[in-house]
């Protein structure tokens, strides 16, 4: 039970009354103890010259039973000290009556000096003495006065502990009230992580509009079980996708060998069943080599080794390299790139990155189409960008061709070979380099990819 939220909190507030009760008596009593038992110490000199005044001026009798009547009506215990140290007590005297004096301290007060021993209480005059002299008959005699406190004493006791554990009980209450407030939130949020963990990403928590810690932490609850639920559909896609990329050409490739196997084929027709299946082992090759990829640049696990080279002279190299697929199609190359701009970063990284944005360009081009490199330095940034008067990329999915698998060409067209893992790749690597890749396209008019990204020297 006590390791529970709410006890604690109701243990914590308790703990907190009393510690500030014991520091708030100690202070008081540092701050307020001169002042008060001076002005008590004051008092009691005046009642002690007072009760001397008022026998004086009476002269009663029987001063015995005058001075218990002064020590009932003041509520004093009086001790009436003679020069040769005896003494007669009236009031109500117990054990715990201390008001003993020193055989100097007697004669200092029959020699006319007033006496004060402020006791030992800090704020507390219950064991104050106060004496004086006073002459009875022509005799001198000391006249010790402590008040008589008792029952005062024991009802202020009394008084405190009873306020004392009123403000306890109430406060407990209040706050074993209160913390559910608190903890409310917190045992939903228990039992609604228990819920993630599974496997129910669409739980969430009501939103309550708190702006405290407990609103933020609700808040960010909700966003992670939002992004858990978004990872949860990618997974699902993603197996989806690779399940489909895989199954197509390995459907083919057992189609074509059944038909080899049963003969009854052209030579011609054996060739092309030969091609399809070479062709349809190529791309679940390019497929495994892809996820592989993007494996190891989802876990940092590809070789990231920049260094400083010629980027105009690798962007040359992979259109050369490309030159038979842009000329099987008689597609135009605008080669604008200036000369000597050099860049730091893995060569063989972004070599990657030009052969995917150029090949898809390719890819999505028209016989007799054009596609224009260009790259150049501004400041400390290199901006490449390569353009193609290609079909275009509806606006509304542009935004989503970095994902993976994902093809703007919804009926995944087989004369468009490809994946939907290129644009993702390329996407990673300029991330890695710290740069930026930006996509502006039109529907008939073609597409552009801009890559910026720093220097890096």
């Amino acid at each position: 039970m006590i390791h529970t939220l709410k006890t604690r909190v109701v243990l914590t507030f308790l703990g907190v009354v009393v510690i500030s009760v014991a520091v708030s008596f100690f202070v008081s009593s540092k701050v307020l103890s001169g002042p008060f038992i001076e002005q008590e110490r004051k008092k009691f000199i005046e009642s002690a010259a007072a009760i001397v005044h008022l026998y004086e001026e009476t002269l009663p009798k029987n001063f015995h039973t005058f001075m218990e009547g002064i020590a009932n009506l003041k509520k004093v215990n009086l001790r009436l000290y003679s020069e040769d140290g005896s003494f007669t007590d009236y009031g109500k005297m117990d054990a715990s009556t201390n008001i003993e004096i020193s055989s100097d301290e007697l004669n200092s007060i029959l020699a006319g000096t007033d006496y004060v021993n402020p006791g030992k209480g800090l704020t507390c005059v219950c064991d104050m003495v106060v004496g004086t002299k006073i002459s009875i008959d022509g005799i001198d005699y000391a006249l010790l006065i402590q008040p008589d406190m008792t029952s005062e004493r024991i009802q202020v006791n009394q008084n405190v502990l009873f306020v004392l554990s009123i403000v306890l009980v109430v406060g407990a209450i209040l706050t074993f009230v209160a913390s559910s407030f608190l903890t409310k939130p917190i045992v939903q949020l228990t039992a609604a992580t228990k819920q993630l963990a599974a496997g129910n990403f669409k739980v969430r928590l009501p939103c309550s509009g708190r702006k405290d810690e407990i609103g933020d932490l609700t808040e960010s609850f909700n966003c992670m079980a939002e992004e858990l639920e978004s990872l949860e559909q990618m997974r699902q896609d993603f197996v989806s996708n690779v399940s489909h990329e895989i199954q197509s050409p390995l459907t083919s490739i057992k189609g074509f060998a059944a038909m080899l196997k049963k003969g009854g084929m052209t030579e011609e027709e054996r060739n092309r069943s030969l091609d399809i299946i070479n062709e349809e082992s190529d791309r679940l090759s390019k497929l495994s080599d892809n996820l592989l990829r993007l494996a190891a640049l989802d876990a940092d696990r590809l070789p990231y080794v920049p260094a400083k080279y010629p980027l105009d002279e690798q962007l040359r190299r992979v259109v050369l390299m490309l030159e038979p697929h842009w000329g099987k199609k008689e597609i135009e190359i605008d080669f604008c790139v200036e000369e000597r701009i050099e860049v730091c970063a893995d060569q063989d990284l972004m070599e990657q990155v030009w052969i995917n944005l150029l090949t898809n360009a390719i890819k999505f081009t028209d016989k007799q189409g054009a596609i224009k490199v260009e790259a150049h330095v501004d400041k400390d940034q290199i901006q490449v960008s390569i353009t193609d008067n290609g079909m275009g990329i509806p606006e509304e999915k542009v935004k989503y061709i970095f994902d993976r698998f994902y093809k703007a060409d919804d009926a995944r067209d087989r004369r468009k070979e490809g994946n939907g893992l290129g644009l993702s790749i390329v996407h990673k690597i300029v991330t890695l380099h710290s740069g930026e890749i930006h996509v502006s396209s039109q529907i008939g008019h073609g597409s552009q990819f801009v890559v910026e990204m720093p220097k890096g020297y």
